[in-house]
């Protein structure tokens, strides 16, 4: 499998982790994998840090040249897949008019607004929706799969001592 992996932003955040925490598996399948991200961040340390290319994009104007860099990507690695992570690209991918199938991860719930752009975008592309729970999954409906994000966590919390009471 050849997946162009778009992420919105360079620098790390919790999407941006869950992206890092996909690149193992992807490795493991003998896939190959190009990043795509916007800016100078240190996800891009990241990425080639687990051994895959990552190339800039210019999302600045937001227009044909974005689109041209989404589309040479994908040209440069023949993409079976493109792997969006965060809304802010769809538009300019939709504009690519990729034609690999795509997948949109989905993190959060958006505004009005947003998700009627982000929705239009989705129906160019024919989109699959990954949602990373259930209350943002709903706003896509029936068109998204709710997978939850991993979380390393402690199995139990420890007691604390009450600071105040109520009453």
């Amino acid at each position: 499998m050849r997946i162009l992996l778009l992420d919105q932003y360079s620098d790390p955040g919790g999407a941006q982790q869950c992206l890092l925490d996909l690149l193992p598996a992807f490795r493991e399948q003998g896939w190959r994998v190009l990043v795509g991200l916007p800016g100078q961040g240190n996800l891009f340390d990241a990425v080639r840090a687990q051994g895959f290319d990552a190339e800039r994009i210019d999302v600045r104007s937001l227009g044909r040249g974005s689109a041209r860099d989404i589309q040479d990507l994908a040209r440069r690695i023949d993409a079976e897949l493109v792997y969006i992570n965060g809304p802010r690209l769809l538009p300019i991918a939709a504009m690519a008019r990729i034609r690999a199938k795509v997948v949109f991860h989905s993190h959060s719930y958006l505004k009005p607004v947003a998700w009627a752009v982000a929705r239009t975008a989705l129906e160019r592309l024919r989109a699959r929706v990954i949602a990373s729970c259930e209350f943002v999954g709903r706003q896509w409906g029936a068109a998204s799969r709710v997978i939850h994000n991993g979380v390393t966590a402690p199995i139990t919390l420890p007691n604390r001592p009450r600071t105040h009471t109520i009453g």
